[in-house]
C-alpha cells in the first residue's frame, strides 16, 4: 500500500508519500521534500529532504543495491534523516536512528557489529572539507553487556589547494576504548586489525583531541588524551594492564605520559609470572624520537602495594626496531617496607634460570625486607653482565625472615642480614636468626653463578641445646639411616655449638650428590633415650659429619654410672660405631628393646662395634666381650658362673629395626647362622663353636655338632613341660618352635636322672604338623621317639633296647642331699606311649615292658604297666603326683611267676624260695617317683599267693619269710628259728597272706603256710622302715607214723632225724595235735627269737585299728 500526495505551493514543489512496506524489506517508509520551484523545474535536486523509515531491513536486496559494492549491511532500522541539497550536493545531513542487530562490513573486513547501537549526529559541508559531529551515541556490543555513557565526537576534514586531505581534527569525549576499537577494526590493514585484537583494549576515552597536519616533511601529529580505567591485554613482550589512569601529550617525534592511577595491574607474562599489582602508580614517562633512536625517560615513577612501597627513575634508550640486542638501561630504584614472603612474584624469571626460580621460590618463605635498592645498567643484550659492559645490583635488607635454604633441611627462622644479587651472582649474609630454636650467627650464602648448574653454598655457626641439635640431626638425616632411626625416641639436654658449611647443586647440577661438613661440640649432656628408657649422662665430645658418615676421636659420657667411651669413624659413605663400657646384661636388653631371659645375671666388659649405613642399606651391629661376670644358669653345654671367661661375640644385621640375620660365637660351646630371626627363622647352630659358613636355603634351624656332656632333665625343666610356647616374649617365634633338624652327638648325656654315654641324637621336625622324630642310638639304648606336634597326642617310644645301671651309691647320697626339689616333675611329663623290647637292669634282662600315660593337673595316670619276661610277668596301673613339691607314686596291679626262684635271681635277690607259681596282688603308695618303691615309704595292701615250692636255708637268724616280697631294698627274708624242727629247708603246697603296710611297717594276721610237714601261722609287725620284727609264729606240724614221707617231704634223712627227735620230745605224740609258739623280737641282722610257753597270755602286736 503507498500513498503520494504532490503540492505546487508558494514557488515550491511540496512532495509527501507514505507506503507500507513488504515484510522481507520492513514495516513503513515516509518521504517528504521541499523543492524550490524553478529548480525542480530545470532538473535540480537542491531542496530539503525528509525521510523515516521504521524496521527496515539493512540486508535486504533494495538496500544493498542502493550501496557501493564493497558495502555489506545487515540488522533492523529506526531513522529519521533530514537533508539539504545545494547545487547539486549534499550540503547537510542530519538525524537521529537506532540500530538492531547491525552488522557494516567493508570489503572482506570483519564487520563493526552491535547488539544496539543510538545516537544523533549532522554532518556538514564546509568551504574545503567536511564537518562530523555525533552526539548521546551509545552502543551494546552483545546480550547481556553494559551500557556505555553517551559519547561525543567531532571530526573535521580540510582539503588543500589540490584537493588533498591537508589537516584532520578529530575531538572525543566519554568514549569507549572498545567502540572506538570496534571501528578501528573495521577500516584498518589485517596485520594492525590483528594486533589490535589482541590488545582486546578497554576503558574510557574521557576526553581525546587529535590534530594531524600534511606538511612538507609528512604529516605533524598533536595528540591529546585523557583515559580512564584502561585495559590492554599482553602481546608477546608488549605488556599489558588494567585499571589504568593516564593523561597523554604526543606529537610524531615525542611524547609525554602522566600516571595517576590506582588499583592498577601490569602483565608481563614473558618476564613475571603473575601479575604485578599496584594500590597506586604515580610518575610521568618522556620519550623521544630521534631519527631511528629512541628514548624513555623515568624523572620517577612511585609504586605502592601490598607488599612494598617503591620508586624507579631513568633512561631506557635503544633503535628502531625496537629489540632487546639494541636497548640500553639506566634505571635505579629503592623500594621498602617489602614482605619477603612475597618475593616470588616479583622474580623476572625471564633472565633468572629455572633452577634459581625454582630454588628462590622455595627458599624465601617470609620475613621483611625493610629497605632495598636496585641498580641497571648497560646493554640488555649482555644481562646480567657475567664479564663486564654493565652493572646489576639488587641489595635489600631482611628482617625476622623464614628462610627454606635446602630442600629437606630445617628451615632458618628469624633471620637478620643482608641479599645482594650483584651480576650472576647472589649472596647472603645473616648476622642472627634460629635453626629449630638454635641460635645462628655469622652465616653466610652464596650462589657465585646464577645460572643452570648454580651451586648454593652455605657457611655458618649455631648455639643452642642438645635438644636443638637433635632435632637437626633428625631432620636433615645428617648422621644416617641407622641413627636417624634411634633419634626418633631421643631427647637431651645441655649446651652445643654447631658450624655447617653445606654446598648444595641446583638446576642440571643437583644430579651430583650434596656436599656438606659440620661439627657438634657438646659438654655436660644428657641423652636420654625414651624408648629404652635409659640416660646417657655427663656427655662432652665434639662430633663431626660431611656425606662420609660422622666421626669422632673421642665422645665420653656415663650410662647409669658406669663410663662409656665412643669414637666414631667414616667407613665408605657409612659411619663405623665403636663403644666400650662395663654394664649389666639388663642394660644391654633395654638398649636392645629385647628382655634378655631370665637365665642370664650379672654384667661384663662390652665393646660394641656397628656399621651405620646412609639411606636404605642395612645396618651392621657386633658385641664382643670374654662374658667374665656373666653368669649363665643354663644346663650344659651352655651354662657358665660368673667368674668364667667365655670369649664370645654376636653380628647382627639389621634392616629398620628389623634384624635380617644373626652370627654368633659363645666360646667353643655354640655358634650360629640365622637369616630373618624375627620372621621365618633359616639357620644353623652348631655345638662346638664354629660358625657355619652359611645359612641353609630353607626355613627352619639345624641344631648339629658335638658336645662332652648334655644335660637333657635340664633342657627340659627349663624349656617347659608339655607343650613349649610357639612365640617368645617379643612375637618373635621362640627358638625351639623353628627348630626343624637335629644332628647331636654326645659324650655324655643326662636324662631321667640317669647319665648314658655316648649318645647320638637325629632328628626331623615335620612341617606339617610340628611332630618330630627322632632316632636315639647309644650302647644302652637304641630306638625311635616321635614327639607329638600340633595335633596332639603322646609321646611314642619304640625301643628296641634299654639297659639301666644300678645307680652308684654316691649319686644315690648326693640325690638324697638334694631332695626332691631337683628331682623329675611329673607335672613336667607329657602323655607317654612306651615300648621296650628288651630291658635290662645291669646284668638282668626283664623282657618286654609297655607304659602308657597320660596328663592330670598334678602329675599323670599310669594307664597301663605292662611288663613281660621268662620268668614273670606284670601288669598294672597307677598315679604319679606332685602336690607342694612332695611327689607320690600309686600302684595298682598283679605280679606273677611260674619259676619263682628264677624270678627272684632275675630281679636280684637271693634264692631263698623255690615255687612253681606266685601271684601278688598289690594296692599301694609310696613317696618319690615310681621307679623308687623304697618298702619303708611305701602305705597299702598286698596278697600273696605262693604255690608248690620249697623254703630254701631256713636256719636261725635266716627265715626271714617277708624278705620274699621285698622289691627293691626289704632284707633277704625274714628269719624264724625251726632248727629243731626243720633242717635244710621247708616244702609247702601254699604260702598265702594279706600285709597292711603304713609308716614304714607291715602288718599280717593271716600268713599262712601250709606244708605236707606243717601248718606256721604268723601275726605281727615287721618294721621295714626301723628294720626290726615283731612277731608271734605258730607252727603246727602234721605227725603220724609215716615217718618216710615227712623224709620224703623234708628233702632228706637228717630232716629225716631232726622230726624223729621232735617226736620223742613230745607226750603222746599220736594221740593229738601239737603246736609251738615263737615270739620274733629284734633287729633284722641279729633277730631275738624266745619260746612261748603254756600259759603265756602275751599276744602279737595288733594290726593297726585293730588295737
Amino acid at each position: 500500500h503507498a500513498r503520494l500526495r504532490l503540492v505546487v505551493r508558494g514557488g515550491a514543489v511540496e512532495l509527501a508519500a507514505a507506503a507500507e512496506l513488504p515484510e522481507a524489506l520492513g514495516r513503513r517508509l515516509r518521504l517528504a521534500a521541499r523543492l524550490p520551484l524553478e529548480r525542480a523545474a530545470a532538473g535540480s535536486p537542491d531542496g530539503l529532504y525528509h525521510l523515516a523509515v521504521e524496521d527496515l531491513r539493512l540486508g535486504h536486496p533494495l538496500v544493498r543495491g542502493a550501496l557501493p559494492g564493497e558495502v555489506r549491511l545487515a540488522g533492523l532500522a529506526q531513522a529519521s534523516l533530514w537533508a539539504r541539497m545545494e547545487g547539486g550536493r549534499l550540503a547537510r545531513l542530519a538525524g537521529r536512528g537506532e540500530l538492531a542487530g547491525f552488522e557494516l562490513a567493508l570489503g572482506e573486513r570483519p564487520p563493526l557489529a552491535a547488539a544496539r547501537a543510538w545516537g544523533r549526529f549532522d554532518w556538514r559541508r564546509v568551504a574545503d572539507g567536511w564537518r562530523l559531529a555525533v552526539a548521546d551515541f551509545q552502543r551494546l556490543a552483545g546480550a547481556g553487556g553494559a551500557v556505555a555513557p553517551p559519547a561525543e565526537l567531532a571530526v573535521e576534514v580540510r582539503r588543500g589547494p589540490d584537493g588533498a586531505v591537508a589537516r584532520v581534527r578529530a575531538a572525543a569525549r566519554t568514549l569507549r576504548a572498545e567502540d572506538a576499537a570496534a571501528v578501528a577494526a573495521a577500516v584498518l590493514p589485517a596485520e594492525a586489525r590483528e594486533r589490535l585484537a589482541r590488545a582486546a583494549p578497554r576503558g574510557l576515552l574521557r576526553r581525546l583531541a587529535l590534530v594531524a597536519t600534511a606538511g612538507p616533511q609528512g604529516w605533524r601529529l598533536a595528540l591529546a588524551l585523557e583515559g580512564q580505567d584502561l585495559a590492554v591485554a599482553p602481546d608477546g613482550r608488549r605488556p599489558g594492564f588494567d585499571g589504568l589512569d593516564l593523561r597523554l601529550e604526543a606529537s610524531e617525534r615525542a611524547a609525554r605520559v602522566a600516571l595517576a592511577a590506582r588499583d592498577v595491574t601490569v602483565r608481563l607474562p614473558r618476564v613475571f609470572r603473575w601479575p604485578l599489582a599496584a594500590r597506586r602508580l604515580d610518575g610521568e614517562l618522556h620519550a623521544r624520537l630521534d631519527g631511528d633512536r629512541w628514548r624513555l625517560e623515568l624523572p620517577r615513577l612511585r609504586v605502592e602495594n601490598a607488599d612494598l612501597a617503591g620508586e624507579v627513575a631513568g633512561v631506557v634508550t635503544g633503535g628502531l626496531p625496537a629489540r632487546r640486542a639494541n636497548v640500553h638501561v639506566d634505571l635505579a630504584a629503592r623500594f621498602r617496607g617489602h614482605d619477603a614472603g612475597r618475593t616470588p612474584r616479583y622474580l623476572p624469571v625471564a633472565v633468572i634460570p629455572p633452577p634459581v626460580v625454582e630454588w628462590l621460590d622455595r627458599a624465601v618463605r617470609g620475613g621483611r625486607a625493610p629497605e632495598g635498592a636496585m641498580i641497571l645498567r648497560g646493554p640488555m643484550a649482555r644481562f646480567p653482565f657475567r664479564k663486564a659492559g654493565g652493572r646489576f645490583l639488587v641489595r635489600f635488607a631482611l628482617e625476622d625472615a623464614v628462610l627454606a635454604y635446602a630442600r629437606g633441611w630445617p628451615r632458618l627462622e628469624g633471620a637478620a642480614g643482608e641479599v645482594a644479587f650483584s651480576q650472576a651472582r647472589l649472596d647472603a649474609t645473616v648476622g642472627r636468626g634460629r635453626v629449630l630454636g638454635a641460635a645462628v650467627s655469622d652465616l653466610r650464602l652464596a650462589i657465585a653463578e646464577l645460572g643452570r648448574n648454580a651451586v648454593l653454598e652455605l657457611e655458618g655457626r649455631a648455639a643452642g641445646s642438645v635438644g636443638d641439635g637433635i632435632a637437626f640431626l633428625r631432620a636433615t638425616g645428617l648422621a644416617g639411616a641407622g641413627y636417624t632411626r634411634w633419634l626418633r625416641h631421643v631427647e637431651g639436654e645441655g649446651a652445643l655449638d654447631l658450624t655447617l658449611s653445606l654446598r648444595l647443586p641446583l638446576g642440571h647440577a643437583a644430579r651430583a650428590r650434596r656436599d656438606y661438613r659440620g661439627a657438634v661440640r657438646v659438654r655436660e649432656a644428657v641423652l636420654r633415650d625414651l624408648e629404652r628408657g635409659v640416660a646417657l649422662t655427663r656427655v662432652h665430645g665434639r662430633v663431626a659429619f660431611s656425606p662420609a658418615g660422622l666421626a669422632s676421636e673421642r665422645l665420653e659420657g656415663r650410662l647409669l654410672g658406669r663410663p662409656v667411651r665412643l669414637r666414631l669413624r667414616p667407613a665408605g659413605g657409612a659411619t663405623r660405631l665403636e663403644a666400650r663400657a662395663r654394664l649389666p646384661v639388663a642394660v644391654l636388653g633395654r638398649l636392645a628393646r629385647r628382655p634378655l631371659p631370665g637365665f642370664v645375671s650379672g654384667g661384663a666388659a662390652w665393646r660394641l662395634e656397628a656399621l651405620l649405613p646412609r639411606g636404605g642399606a642395612p645396618a651392621e651391629l657386633a658385641l664382643r666381650s670374654d662374658l667374665r661376670g656373666v653368669a649363665v644358669a643354663l644346663p650344659a653345654p651352655l651354662g657358665k658362673a660368673a667368674g668364667e671367661a667365655v670369649p664370645s661375640w654376636l653380628a647382627l644385621t639389621l634392616r629398620g629395626e628389623t634384624v635380617e640375620s644373626v652370627r654368633f660365637r659363645y666360646g667353643a660351646r655354640l655358634a650360629g647362622r640365622v637369616r630373618d630371626p624375627e620372621g621365618r627363622p633359616a639357620g644353623e647352630l652348631r655345638l662346638g663353636g664354629e660358625v657355619p659358613a652359611r645359612a641353609p636355603a630353607e626355613p627352619g634351624l639345624l641344631l648339629a655338632g658335638e658336645t662332652a656332656f648334655l644335660d637333657l632333665d635340664g633342657w627340659r625343666a627349663l624349656l617347659g613341660t608339655r607343650a613349649p610356647p610357639a612365640r617368645g616374649p617379643s612375637g618373635a617365634r621362640a627358638p625351639a618352635a623353628a627348630l626343624r633338624r637335629l644332628l647331636v652327638e654326645a659324650r655324655r648325656v643326662r636324662f631321667l636322672g640317669r647319665e648314658w654315654p655316648s649318645v647320638e641324637l637325629a632328628a626331623t621336625r615335620e612341617p606339617d604338623t610340628g611332630a618330630w622324630s627322632v632316632v636315639v642310638r647309644s650302647p644302652q639304648v637304641e630306638g625311635t621317639v616321635r614327639l607329638p606336634g600340633r595335633a596332639g597326642g603322646p609321646v611314642r617310644a619304640r625301643l628296641a633296647r634299654l639297659r639301666l645301671e644300678p645307680q652308684p651309691e654316691e649319686e644315690k647320697k648326693e640325690e638324697a642331699r638334694r631332695g626332691q626339689a631337683q628331682a623329675l616333675s611329673p607335672q613336667g611329663v607329657p602323655a607317654l606311649d612306651v615300648r621296650v623290647g628288651d630291658l635290662r637292669y645291669g646284668a638282668r634282662a626283664l623282657g618286654r615292658w609297655r607304659v602308657v600315660t597320660e596328663p592330670l593337673p598334678e602329675g599323670l595316670a599310669i594307664r597301663r604297666l605292662e611288663a613281660e619276661a621268662d620268668v614273670f610277668a606284670l601288669r598294672g596301673r597307677g598315679t604319679w603326683l606332685e602336690r607342694g613339691g612332695r611327689q607320690t607314686t600309686r600302684f595298682e596291679g598283679t605280679i606273677e611267676s611260674d619259676d619263682v626262684g628264677a624270678a627272684l635271681a632275675r630281679l636280684g635277690y637271693a634264692r631263698g624260695l623255690e615255687a612253681r607259681h606266685l601271684r601278688a596282688d598289690v594296692d599301694g603308695q609310696w613317696t618319690g617317683p615310681p621307679w623308687r618303691p623304697a618298702l619303708e615309704r611305701l602305705d597299702g595292701r598286698l596278697h600273696l599267693v605262693i604255690r608248690k615250692g620249697r623254703l630254701l636255708e631256713v636256719d636261725p637268724g635266716a627265715g626271714r619269710l617277708f624278705g620274699l616280697l621285698s622289691l627293691t631294698a626289704l632284707p633277704r627274708r625274714l628269719s624264724l628259728d625251726f632248727s629243731d624242727l626243720f633242717g635244710r629247708g621247708l616244702a609247702f603246697d601254699v604260702v598265702e597272706g594279706d600285709f597292711l603296710l603304713e609308716d614304714g611297717d607291715a602288718y599280717t594276721n593271716n600268713l599262712i603256710l601250709e606244708g605236707p610237714t606243717a601248718r606256721i601261722e604268723i601275726a605281727g609287725r615287721i618294721g621295714l622302715a626301723r628294720r626290726d620284727y615283731d612277731q608271734r609264729v605258730r607252727v603246727t606240724p602234721h605227725l603220724s607214723g609215716g615217718l618216710p614221707l615227712a623224709g620224703a617231704l623234708l628233702g632228706g634223712p637228717a630232716v629225716g632225724a631232726a622230726i624223729l627227735l621232735f617226736q620223742k620230745a613230745v607226750r603222746d605224740p599220736l594221740a593229738g595235735v601239737a603246736r609251738y609258739e615263737y615270739r620274733l623280737r629284734g633287729s633284722w641282722d641279729e633277730p631275738v627269737v624266745e619260746r612261748v610257753r603254756e600259759g603265756d597270755e602275751e599276744e602279737a602286736p595288733a594290726m593297726p585299728g585293730e588295737g
